[in-house]
């Protein structure tokens, strides 16, 4: 008996850890800074947050996704702003005029206020934490949509975990 509970248990640390190992990232905003796509997120915070909507709300019950957090922003950095631009959600991409008809254009996101971390290009790496190094990390201080401080910042390859060889 005592053999069969520890079997048991055995087999579900396995599981447990395999399901844990293969679950599906969260969503994340994503940004263009000038030819450059990556992620973005506001520190602190997480996700950035978008306009109110019953439409987004809708969307994002209905979507049948293992990532949780749908839809979330696609943003451009231009002119010494940040663009809200488009949407997307598991399924792919969402027009703006879908969720806000009575957005005509691209708005500036005046809703986002604080620094926003964008993480740029490829990955070159991982931390000893498991962590993606980027190529670039982008810091953005932002109130009301402008960008008033921006501080590049290249990948830095001394952040990479040793590899074994």
């Amino acid at each position: 008996m005592a053999a069969n509970t520890l079997m048991t248990a055995a087999f579900a640390l396995a599981v447990a850890s395999i399901s844990t190992a293969a679950a599906t990232e969260p969503l994340q905003d994503r940004i263009w800074y000038h030819s450059r796509a990556g992620t973005v997120h506001q520190v602190g915070k997480g996700v950035l947050s978008l306009p109110a909507s019953d439409r987004l709300r809708a969307i994002g019950i209905a979507e049948t996704c293992s990532a949780i957090g749908g839809p979330r922003g696609v943003y451009r950095y231009m002119s010494g702003k940040l663009w809200l631009v488009g949407l997307h959600r598991c399924s792919g991409g969402i027009g703006l005029r879908a969720v806000y008809p009575d957005m005509l254009t691209p708005p500036i996101a005046t809703w986002v206020n604080g620094v926003v971390v964008a993480r740029l290009g490829r990955f070159i790496c991982s931390s000893a934490g498991g962590v993606p190094v980027p190529e670039m990390e982008v810091t953005f201080t932002i109130q009301s949509g402008s960008v008033v401080a921006i501080v590049e910042k290249a990948g830095d390859a001394r952040k990479c975990a040793p590899t074994i060889k």
